[in-house]
């Protein structure tokens, strides 16, 4: 069915002719490739450092890494704490806009979203962090409102699952407590609504250890926790050394970010850990009940659901009631009282000190380089066509759309967004690694080099040669 005045029509797909895919994970149950992930937590925790931990991890794998960056000094301190975890600087982009009053500007999204999208093409980008989160927001989008955070945040879910890359921004919580990571991210709960994860990292005032928890995994099987901190290491810069914080994972635990954020300490979080065992002891009981019987005893119900994890307890369901029951480990299984085995389940304290790279362990698939990973970097290849976006607000337009705007931007009642003109993307780096691409001027089949390369009198600027040419492009 089509509508004459819009042009706009209904496309149907049948589910089987969708192809399924499984969830390709960077880091098991964290981060999934093709999606955006929150890394989530209070000032001055280290977020930052972890980002650049996981930014320096894929560099050495010889891909590349675009940083956005609004809080620290680029010179003073993320350059420093990425030489500090081991990154390979020739593959981390800082990205700058270039315009006729300053070659400094900065990203504004989603206005540059696609010549970003044509960025990651063209240096083949695997990885995205956003230091914070907000760094290329636009400044009329407000972070509190639910539909202009998703303005902004859509698009970078799209661009994501386009080029199948990890998109990492990080945001702020606020100071009161609170179990709940989407409620206490500061601005609109629509933050944590469109990422696909959320992960949160909470100070463990007990032992002074970081620990991170996917506190919101649409895609994980399970909840997945690590403790980690920050240890000091010696970089030489300007020919002095200067001490640089740098992660060290510490491996998992039973322990949860969400227990810290709520204002619990871990006295408390062993006082209901001991009840809950004690109780469930003798016999199963109702899930009711568990909850009557800690109100009882002054628990909360949030606090006996994370200690049912912690524990270890399995809830089995009987008709329309649930039941929970002590489970123990024979042989690494998880069995419940009974005796009966449940294979395959997760045991309730399993602790692993591994490093947190991708692993065939625990059913998590590997990841694997892709096709264009596993050659040069700089392999030339034909781009696809980019979707056919909003002039305004860059919001993907159906494929039927016969105008060059969303309804939305559209609408007269509604104040257009007006980005400055005349705004071109420009890399910034030291010319020291080989990233020419190769072009060719679409006047006289030239070959183009970059403008900071300039030695035979080309250049990219504008797409073609500085010669004068007065014929039409073949």
């Amino acid at each position: 069915m089509t509508d004459s005045h819009t042009g706009r029509r209904l496309r149907v797909t049948l589910g089987s002719a969708v192809n399924p895919k499984r969830i390709e994970w960077w880091e098991p149950y964290w981060i999934a490739l093709g999606a955006l992930t929150l890394l989530a937590g209070r000032e001055g925790l280290g977020k930052s450092t972890i980002a650049v931990h996981w930014a320096a991890r894929e560099t050495r794998a010889g891909r590349y890494v675009i940083y956005f960056h609004s809080e620290d000094s680029r010179e003073h301190t993320v350059v420093p704490r990425l030489l500090a975890a081991g990154a390979d600087l020739n593959f981390v982009i800082f990205i700058d806009v270039q315009t006729e009053y300053t070659e400094n500007g900065t990203v504004i999204l989603p206005y540059d979203l696609e010549a970003l999208d044509q960025l990651i093409l063209e240096y083949m980008v695997t990885f995205i962090v956003l230091d914070a989160a907000t760094s290329a927001m636009s400044s009329t989008l407000s972070g509190k409102d639910d539909r202009q955070v998703r303005q902004y945040l859509e698009p970078l879910s799209q661009l994501a699952a386009r080029h199948n890359i990890v998109i990492l921004g990080l945001v702020h919580f606020g100071k009161r407590d609170g179990a709940d990571s989407g409620k206490l991210i500061l601005g609109s709960i629509a933050w944590s609504q469109v990422a696909r994860s959320v992960l949160s990292v909470a100070l463990d005032p007990d032992s002074g250890k970081l620990v991170v928890t996917n506190t919101k995994g649409n895609l994980a099987p399970r909840t997945r926790s690590v403790e980690a901190h920050i240890v000091s290491t010696a970089v030489v810069i300007d020919g002095e050394q200067t001490e640089i914080g740098v992660l060290e994972w510490l491996g998992e635990t039973t322990a949860d970010a969400r227990d810290f954020l709520s204002g619990e300490d871990g006295q408390s979080n062993r006082d209901v850990d001991d009840w809950l065992r004690e109780y469930l002891r003798a016999e199963r009981r109702k899930a009711t009940d568990v909850f009557q019987a800690a109100d009882a005893n002054g628990f909360s119900k949030d606090q006996v659901k994370r200690a049912k994890k912690r524990v270890g307890v399995n809830a089995i369901k009987e008709g329309p009631s649930w039941f929970w029951q002590l489970a123990t480990i024979i042989d690494g299984e998880v069995e419940e009282e009974s005796g009966a085995a449940h294979k395959g389940a997760e045991p309730p304290h399993a602790r692993s000190l591994a490093p947190l790279l991708p692993s065939r362990s625990e059913g998590v698939q590997e990841v694997l380089p892709s096709p264009r990973e596993q050659g040069s970097v700089h392999t030339p290849f034909t781009a696809p066509l980019l979707p056919k976006v909003c002039r305004d607000c860059n919001i993907l337009l159906p494929a039927t759309a016969t105008g060059d705007q969303c309804d939305e931007c559209a609408d007269p009642a509604r104040q257009p967004f007006r980005p400055p003109v005349e705004r071109e993307l420009h890399v910034v780096h030291d010319g020291r690694a080989n990233r020419t691409p190769q072009r060719t001027c679409p006047y006289c089949a030239e070959r183009l080099i970059h403008s900071d390369d300039l030695a035979d009198g080309y250049h990219t600027s504008k797409g073609k040669c500085v010669r004068a040419h007065r014929k039409e492009p073949a």
